[in-house]
């Protein structure tokens, strides 16, 4: 139920919508090149039908659902520390089935799955809610964490070493 798009050597993007259904597309795309593999958050009930929608309320009756992805994208030493605010954050609201996975950069993504999320909010099935709802979300959880944060890093740091670490990281 999810769209996937190859990025291939030449640093060029397969064509979508793309699935993959099968080990052997995921075979068939490596031997064409593809160094990469870009899943959709959003869930289709079928994503190739994405080819033929018109407007956002086709769009929205084809989502099935969506996953919340925050991506915390800062100087390693910051991204850590972020990231384990907004863990403690998002355990603390009860909610136990999320992922961590380092990005492999400067920071990391926290995963929280559709199932996670009520089916209905204010009257509106939350799978048509995409893409406010993770904004909203995100900006929450954000909003949260930043004075808790803020004052972890000034007392286990000083202002110049925040500086010296963040300047460190980005070089």
């Amino acid at each position: 139920g999810r769209e996937v798009v190859p990025r291939f050597r030449n640093g060029g993007y397969g064509r979508r919508p793309g699935v993959i259904l099968f080990k052997q597309d995921l075979l068939n795309l490596v031997k064409r090149g593809a160094t990469s593999f870009h899943f959709s958050v959003e869930r289709w009930k079928n994503p190739l039908q994405l080819e033929n929608v018109k407007n956002q309320k086709e769009m929205s009756e084809l989502r099935a659902g969506w996953d919340l992805i925050i991506d915390i994208d800062a100087p390693l030493a910051l991204s850590k520390v972020t990231c384990l605010y907004v863990m403690r954050f998002i355990k603390n609201m009860g909610l136990e089935d999320f992922s961590v996975k380092y990005s492999g950069g400067k920071g990391f993504h926290i995963g929280i799955p559709f199932e996670s999320f009520p089916k209905v909010v204010n009257e509106k099935d939350v799978r048509t809610l995409f893409p406010e709802a993770p904004r909203r979300i995100a900006s929450f959880i954000a909003e949260k964490v930043k004075n808790p944060l803020k004052i972890h890093l000034q007392n286990a740091y000083s202002q110049k070493e925040i500086n010296e670490l963040c300047k460190r990281e980005v070089n």
